[in-house]
Order: C-alpha cells, then structure tokens, then sequence
C-alpha cells in the first residue's frame, strides 16, 4: 500500500492520452506510463478496498486523501460499449442571469445500482472520519462552544447525488466539477456506437473531440475522480467529483425517458435527400472562451464547489427546457 506520508511524492501527475491510447479495460489510458490495476466502475466499486487518510490542513479547510486498493481513487461511471448520459451542458452557476464564481459543473446520470454504491461510498466517508470532527471543527469551551457530535457531522454532509424522480421522468444523477481553463480541461474523445453488420456492438475507434462535445444529453464513457480528496470546511463536509476524462459516443445523444412512437412512421434514407441534408447542416459550434491559468496554490485548485450554486445552475438549465 502506498505510503501515507510520500502522498504524490515522485509520481508524474496524472494526464490522459491520445486517443489511440486506451487501455484494454476500456478505460482512457494515463500518460504516466503503464496502465496499472484496471480502473473500477461505480457500480462495482468494494467499500471495503477504499480508504479515508487522516484529514490534513489546508489553507481554509482539511482535505483526506482517499485510495482504493491502495491508489489514488478513481472511478468510471461506465466502460464502453455501455454508456451513461449527461443531461446538461457544463455550465457556471447563475442567480438573476448573474454567473457565479468560475467553477463549470454538469450531472451524470446514476443507475439505481451506481446510487446506491454512492450514498454507501458517502457512508463509509461518514462513518470512517467521524472520529476526526473535533478536529477539522475544533471547538472553544471556554466560550461555551459544545464539541462537535456525530449527529451534527453526519448533518454537515453536502450530498452529490439526486435520487430519481419516476413521476418527473428524471433518473438519479451525480454532481460533477468541470474544469473549463486552458490546460485543466478533460479530455474529450468521440467514437461512434456500430449498431450493425459483422461489428455490431463495438465503437469505431476513438478520436480527439473537442471541449464543445460535452453537450447536453450526450452519452458515452465517463470517468471521474475526487481530486482534492474529501473536504471539511466552511461549507461543510462532501467529496467533489471532477470529471477526468469522457468518450462521447456521437449517435447516442438524446433524451431520457420513453421513446416517441414511431409505429405510423415511413422514413427515408438521409442519402436519398442530399439537398435538405445539406441545408438542415448545423453550423460548426464557436469553441467556448477558456480562462487563461494563473499562478496559483494547489489551494486554488482544489477548493470544493459550493452544492447551493451547484443547484442554482441545473435549475436554471431545467427551466431553460435544457
């Protein structure tokens, strides 16, 4: 297991590579070289292989480094050819059309099996740093100040999951952070689902995407990691999920929910009419503004987002008919 006091010391930091590079587990391979223990996916995911570190101080908070099977944790949501969906667009939060803050963060949605380990995952993360809530957040007696309680820790907990709502048609889904900054983006790829011939069921062969390709309700191969580590602070306890690395299949975009019917339907192949192809083109989307990296603490990077504005920006894309 790795050593709890060489955290990061002499490892390459962590990157992902071209497209060509995929791991034979399905997962997008490192740069660092070598693809070491097959990445977990979130429903398959072993409490009992996963491990909270002692918190340790930040600037304003206390962060606990987390392994799995003694690595650094990280997780794929799914591995293709199956695929999970994201139902919105990375977006900055918004109050009275205001943006709030800098931090882009979307949904990925959950299976009923990948919510439940989350809630567990966020359980174990209770239940395990319990022990150290006095001090993450100490306490003055001689001010009259009560020691914080298990009841009042565990109440700290800022949940990244949403449940489902069968009666809205919504499906569980998980908060993540999406880094938007020239340099800290993740990496995109696009392939294309093979419904059939000889190859159906695999994908063609991944290709450089581009930032732009995480649109809402695309679908593909996520993967995510809790870069900072679990955080106690100012706005309480949780563990961010920022996404690392996405293969956006590009003819599986679409809604949730059940399919229109089509039983009364008479299509036509698109290369029979090249003419209305060609005029219902789309144009080529502008390549979003990206904030310029400035010098910055480790810090900076890894504060955790706020949950408020986090839910003020998927409300605000739900009234927009996202």
């Amino acid at each position: 297991m790795a050593s709890k006091s060489g955290w990061g010391k002499g490892v390459k930091k962590s990157s992902v590579a071209p497209s060509s590079a995929l791991a034979p587990s399905g997962q997008i391979q490192a740069d660092s070289g070598g693809v070491g223990k097959p990445m977990p996916k979130l429903a398959d995911i072993e409490l009992s292989k996963l491990e909270f570190l002692p918190p340790e101080k930040r600037t304003n908070d206390w962060v606990t480094k987390i392994l799995y099977d003694g690595e650094p944790f990280q997780f794929a949501f799914e591995k293709l050819p199956k695929m999970s969906r994201m139902p919105f667009a990375p977006g900055l939060p918004k109050k009275d059309g205001l943006e709030l803050g800098t931090q882009m963060s979307t949904r990925i949605e959950l299976t009923p099996e990948q919510y439940d380990k989350w809630i567990a995952i966020e359980n174990k993360f209770i239940e395990d740093m319990q022990q150290y809530r006095t001090k993450v957040f100490p306490h003055d007696p001689k001010k009259g100040e009560e020691a914080c309680s298990k009841e009042v820790f565990r109440s700290k907990m800022k949940r990244k999951a949403i449940p489902a709502d069968p009666e809205k048609g919504y499906a569980a889904s998980l908060a993540v952070r999406v880094n938007h900054e020239d340099g800290k983006q993740p990496k995109v790829l696009t392939t294309m689902l093979i419904e059939d011939g000889p190859h159906a069921g695999k994908n063609t062969q991944p290709k450089p995407g581009k930032f732009s390709d995480l649109k809402a309700k695309c679908a593909g191969a996520f993967q995510g990691r809790i870069r900072g580590g679990g955080f106690f602070g100012p706005l309480g306890i949780g563990l961010p999920v920022t996404l690392e690395a996405a293969c956006v299949v590009l003819n599986k975009q679409g809604s949730g929910g059940p399919m229109l019917d089509f039983s009364e339907t008479e299509f036509v192949p698109e290369s029979e009419v090249p003419d209305l192809v060609a005029a219902c083109a789309p144009e080529e989307p502008e390549e979003p503004p990206v904030k310029k990296l400035k010098a910055a603490s480790a810090d900076d990077e890894e504060e955790p987002f706020d949950q408020d504005q986090m839910d003020a920006v998927m409300a605000a894309q739900m009234a927009g008919g996202e």
